[in-house]
C-alpha cells in the first residue's frame, strides 16, 4: 500500500521510487506492506520523507536494511533529477526514511515455495519441472526458498532464491545443472527444446544491480508521466512550465 501526501504527487512517487523500491527488496525476500511517503516543496527542490513497513523471513539487521534501502532511494533520487526533473528544472531529494519490521514465519528447510507464471497451456509442464528441480536441488544438497519458472517467446526463465550464500563457483555450477535439467524435463514435456535461462540469488547479491535501467525504460517512465495532465499541471506550478516535445 502507498499513500504520499500531498495526493497530487501520487503518480510521479509511484513510477519513479516506490515501483523501484519494491523490486530491489525482492532480492532480500522482503516485501513492503506499506509505504507513506511526504513531498514537501522547497522551492524547486522536492523533498521526499519515507515511512517503509518490511515484511521479511530473514536478512540484514534493521541497520543494514537501513543502509541499503537508503542507498537505494538516494540513488532513484539522483536518476529521477536528472531525467523527469531535467524536464521542468526541479530535483529530488530524500529526507526522513523511517524503517518499521514485520517478521515473516520462515519456511522450514522442507518447503520450497514454487511460483509458475506463463501461458495457460505452458503453466502445467512449468510446474512439473519445477517440482522436478525441487527434487533434484534437494538430492544435491541444497535448499532453495523460492523456485519461479516463467516462459515468454518460447523461452523458460528459471530463477532460485537461496536464503544462504553460494560461491561464485557454487551459483555458476549449480546454473549448469539447472539448466541441463530443466532442458532435459522440458522436452520430455513438449517434445522439443526450449532455451532455458536460470538465474540463482542468495543474500550476497547487490541489490543495487537490480534497479540499473537501461534509456529506454527510463524514457517509457517518463512518457507515461508526461501523458498524464494532471502530472504535467503539477510540474508546471513547480515554475518551468511544459517542455517542448
Amino acid at each position: 500500500m502507498l499513500n504520499v501526501e500531498p495526493p497530487d504527487y501520487y503518480p510521479i512517487v509511484d513510477k519513479l521510487f516506490a515501483d523501484e523500491l519494491r523490486d530491489a527488496l525482492k532480492s532480500f525476500g522482503t516485501e513492503i506492506q506499506r509505504m507513506d511517503v511526504v513531498v514537501d516543496r522547497k522551492g524547486k527542490t522536492l523533498i521526499l520523507h519515507f515511512r517503509v513497513v518490511l515484511e521479511r523471513e530473514e536478512g540484514f539487521p534493521i541497520p543494514d536494511m537501513e543502509t541499503i534501502i537508503s542507498g537505494i532511494l538516494d540513488k532513484l533520487a539522483d536518476d529521477a533529477t536528472s531525467s523527469f526533473g531535467n524536464l521542468y528544472g526541479i530535483s529530488f531529494r530524500i529526507g526522513r526514511l523511517l524503517i518499521e519490521e514485520k517478521r515473516r514465519e520462515k519456511p522450514s528447510e522442507t518447503n520450497t515455495k514454487l511460483i509458475v507464471e506463463g501461458p495457460g497451456e505452458l503453466r502445467p509442464i512449468l510446474a512439473r519441472t519445477g517440482k522436478g528441480l525441487v527434487i533434484k536441488m534437494r538430492e544435491w544438497g541444497y535448499r532453495p526458498s523460492t523456485v519461479t519458472l516463467s516462459a515468454e517467446d518460447g523461452r523458460v526463465s528459471v530463477v532460485v532464491k537461496m536464503d544462504s550464500r553460494l560461491s561464485t563457483t557454487e551459483k555458476l555450477t549449480l546454473r549448469k545443472a539447472l539448466e541441463d535439467k530443466a532442458g532435459a524435463y522440458l522436452k520430455t514435456l513438449t517434445g522439443k527444446r526450449l532455451p532455458v535461462d536460470v538465474k540463482i540469488l542468495d543474500p550476497s547479491d547487490k541489490v543495487l544491480k537490480t534497479i540499473e535501467r537501461g534509456k529506454k525504460s527510463v524514457e517509457e517512465r517518463i512518457q507515461e508521466l508526461l501523458e498524464r495532465e494532471e502530472v504535467r499541471s503539477l510540474m508546471d506550478a513547480l515554475g518551468k512550465g511544459t517542455p517542448s516535445p
